[in-house]
């Protein structure tokens, strides 16, 4: 990726569609911040390093783009001043503790399925972060 960086969108935009689908997300693309971002990394993996990168900010955006908050924060340094790192680890972890709630509809087992942990680790995560589950939950029809 370091040799053609003119692949990068294509491939983003490609992995992107993919995983939105995946995991039942509407979302139209990347910011130009985040694309910015993505071209500028110096990539030390390869495309697989793209793909992983692309799966976590799907998981994580909060809109319908794909901002340059979603990205891993290796992506982002050179274009952001990151916050203390303790901040920035909790801020995360929040985000993506929200992110698999909204991904599995308030279902506190998937949702933990979903981050790979036990059921019992994400109830205190939940409690920690002060995040209402019930917020994700799918309303019925009446």
């Amino acid at each position: 990726l370091r040799e053609r960086a003119e692949d990068i969108p294509i491939l983003a935009e490609h992995f992107l569609k993919g995983y939105a689908k995946d995991f039942g997300k509407e979302l139209k693309g990347f910011t130009t911040r985040a694309m910015d971002s993505l071209i500028k990394y110096t990539w030390p993996g390869n495309i697989r390093e793209l793909q992983n990168i692309v799966e976590r900010a799907v998981l994580l955006a909060k809109g319908i783009m794909v901002d340059i908050d979603d990205l891993d924060p290796r992506v982002t340094l050179n274009t952001t001043l990151p916050a203390s790192l303790k901040e920035e680890k909790a801020a995360l972890e929040k985000r993506r503790i929200q992110n698999a709630l909204q991904a599995a509809k308030g279902n506190i087992k998937r949702a933990a399925e979903i981050l790979s942990i036990h059921r019992e680790q994400l109830y205190r995560l939940i409690k920690k972060h002060g995040i209402d589950p019930l917020e994700y939950r799918q309303k019925k029809e009446e």
